[in-house]
């Protein structure tokens, strides 16, 4: 995982497609154990049914999704009070990631990005 600056995080999932495939209280260790534990496939099961979206905008504070798929199609859907996050990039299982991590280090948002 390589800490980025926020401004790159939100551009990416502005250019990007993505899938919020966790949000949880945790920590980046525990994350990192997680990735370790679960296989590939498990991994793809587990995030099969997860809507894809698709950034439309973003401030200092927020980034705003439009979902693309599934029952709440065309309904938006908000990452919000970001004033102290921290953000990552990772390749796990050969996809790209975004991970950020909300002030205090406890609560955790993975989205898996689409090329």
């Amino acid at each position: 995982m390589k800490k980025i600056a926020k401004i790159q995080g939100q551009r990416i999932l502005i250019e990007k497609r993505s899938k919020m495939v966790l949000s949880a209280t945790g920590s980046l260790e525990g994350l990192k154990k997680m990735f370790n534990r679960i296989s590939k496939e498990d991994y793809f099961k587990q995030t099969q049914n997860c809507p894809v979206r698709q950034g439309i905008k973003y401030n200092n504070d927020t980034v705003a999704f439009r979902i693309l798929e599934g029952t709440q199609k065309n309904s938006m859907s908000y990452l919000s009070d970001l004033k102290k996050s921290s953000w990552y990039i990772s390749n796990q299982y050969g996809l790209n990631f975004i991970i950020v991590v909300e002030e205090g280090g406890n609560y955790i948002t993975l989205y898996e990005t689409i090329d």
